[in-house]
């Protein structure tokens, strides 16, 4: 349930924030696959760790196959349908499975998961979503 209710949450954040840029719309033609994830850090989080776990994920823009990198944190806007209990998002897109297979198994990303295991509440929320053509 509280998955169908992530995936319902981001499908409306991505309709609600208005027209693409041109850089946007351009990469979209190379991305047929999106990697959404989405952590709960643990309570006692220093801000220290916190900034460690944000470098850990934004190195992954630079593993081969990745686009499209983003990294979030959680916005206070008071919509009650928000999802409060994440606290960080990333999202990256990748051309085709072979590319996404590749990141999977990726020494470095592999890495970056042993790395912050220790800093999360839970296993991650995954979602995986092709291009609609």
């Amino acid at each position: 349930m509280n998955r169908w209710l992530l995936f319902l949450g981001l499908a409306s954040a991505a309709y609600s924030c208005g027209e693409p840029e041109a850089e946007s719309l351009a990469a979209t033609e190379v991305c047929s696959i999106y990697h959404d994830v989405h952590l709960v850090l643990i309570d006692s989080l220093s801000a220290a760790d916190r900034v460690r776990v944000l470098e850990q994920l934004a190195s992954l823009s630079a593993i081969s196959g990745v686009s499209g990198f983003s990294l979030a944190e959680r916005a206070e806007t008071k919509d009650p349908r928000a999802l409060k209990e994440v606290d960080v998002s990333l999202r990256m897109c990748f051309s085709d499975t072979v590319a996404m297979n590749n990141y999977r198994i990726d020494p470095d990303h592999l890495q970056v998961k042993k790395n912050i295991a220790g800093f999360l509440k839970v296993a991650p929320t995954v979602i995986d979503s092709r291009v609609i053509e």
